[in-house]
């Protein structure tokens, strides 16, 4: 199983729970979305209307474990979109 099918069935098993994200841009700029990170990367990949999504931009401060794996799985599907 690929990456983008383990990540659509997590999404499947976490549900629809609305959780805004921000990523940064190839050029510089932080592109806001109003779903959780790892749903528009499924359903847009890493284009968008005003440059390529080159990573995550993550929140301040101290993460735990699982979250700090969420946030690197997301930087892995950035990074090689479609596997």
């Amino acid at each position: 199983m690929n990456l983008s099918e383990r990540l659509r069935r997590l999404e499947e098993r976490l549900g629809n729970r609305p959780q805004a994200g921000a990523f940064r841009l190839d050029n510089g700029e932080v592109f806001q979305v109003e779903c959780d990170p790892i749903s528009y990367l499924i359903q847009h990949g890493v284009e968008t209307p005003r440059g390529r999504i080159v990573g995550l931009k993550r929140p301040t401060g101290a993460t735990d474990p699982i979250t700090e794996s969420i946030y690197e799985t997301i930087d892995q599907l950035i990074r090689e979109p479609g596997e």
